[in-house]
């Protein structure tokens, strides 16, 4: 295994502990600050930190549990289960993360998931900055990205 893959495979298990332990060392430590999620959904630091608060807020004792990584160059796939005890203790939601990875940070994460299966997470009213104000705001003439919200969209409203 190349050197570049063994520390993309040490990003992914920091990905996993700072997931479930510091949701702002999470995204500061483990995403590049100019990080997209799913093509774009949501982006940057602030952008991911607003959809992990959220996430918290609705399920405060949820926990990820990877099962698998595989590394390949700068990619990492990362095969984890979600668990949040709110709707039973068997409940669980698996998940599939692909991790582009630059510089010993995650640049691009494309996470596939039926987030609409987790009971405890609704739809939010898009942001001020999503609204096109602020700072994710669109260059004039850009193609308009999707809401970052949680609904049955899938893998971009993580």
């Amino acid at each position: 295994m190349m050197a570049e893959e063994q520390a993309n495979l040490e990003v992914a298990r920091r990905y996993e502990h700072l997931y479930n332990t510091d949701i702002e060392r999470f995204v500061r430590e483990c995403y590049t600050p100019d990080c997209e999620i799913n093509g774009g959904a949501v982006r940057g630091h602030e952008g991911l930190l607003e959809t992990e608060r959220r996430v918290f807020a609705a399920a405060p004792e949820r926990r990820m549990r990877v099962e698998r990584t595989h590394a390949a160059g700068s990619v990492v796939v990362v095969e984890a289960v979600l668990l949040d005890p709110e709707p039973g203790p068997d409940w669980k939601l698996p998940l599939c993360a692909v991790l582009t990875c630059r510089d010993g940070k995650i640049a691009s994460d494309w996470t596939y998931a039926e987030f609409k299966k987790w009971p405890g997470l609704r739809p939010n009213p898009p942001t001020e900055a999503r609204k096109g104000r602020g700072v994710n705001r669109r260059p004039p003439g850009a193609v308009r990205a999707p809401a970052a919200t949680i609904d049955d969209k899938g893998p971009r409203n993580y």
